[in-house]
C-alpha cells in the first residue's frame, strides 16, 4: 500500500512539474548503489591495474589497433600509460629505413 502511495504522489509530482525524472532516477541509483557497496563492502579506492593486468591490455590494443591508437591510450589512461611506453618499444623501434633508387642516377 505504502508503495502504491509513494508511486501515485511522484506521478502527482512529476506530471505538476515539481519534481525532475531524471534528477530523481539519478538520486535513486546513487541510493541503491551505495547501499549495495555497503552490503558487498565494495571499496572504490582501487586502481585499475592492481585490478587487472594493465600491460596484457596494452599489449592487446597494440597489436589489434596499432601504434597510433596505442598513443591515444597512453594519453588517455594515466594508469595504463607505463604499461603502454613499454609495449611501444616492443611493437616497433620507431626507425624507418627508405631504401630505393636505380642504377646511374
Amino acid at each position: 500500500a505504502c508503495r502504491t502511495e509513494v508511486e501515485a504522489l511522484q506521478e502527482c509530482l512529476l506530471d505538476a512539474g515539481v519534481l525532475d525524472r531524471v534528477r530523481l532516477l539519478v538520486h535513486l541509483h546513487r541510493r541503491r548503489f551505495a547501499a549495495a557497496r555497503a552490503r558487498h563492502g565494495l571499496a572504490l579506492d582501487l586502481q585499475l591495474d592492481a585490478a587487472i593486468d594493465v600491460r596484457a591490455v596494452a599489449l592487446a590494443v597494440g597489436l589489434f589497433a596499432g601504434p597510433t591508437a596505442m598513443r591515444v591510450l597512453r594519453e588517455a589512461s594515466p594508469a595504463i600509460s607505463p604499461a603502454v611506453g613499454d609495449v611501444l618499444g616492443t611493437l616497433g623501434p620507431g626507425h624507418i629505413y627508405v631504401c630505393g633508387g636505380f642504377e646511374g642516377a
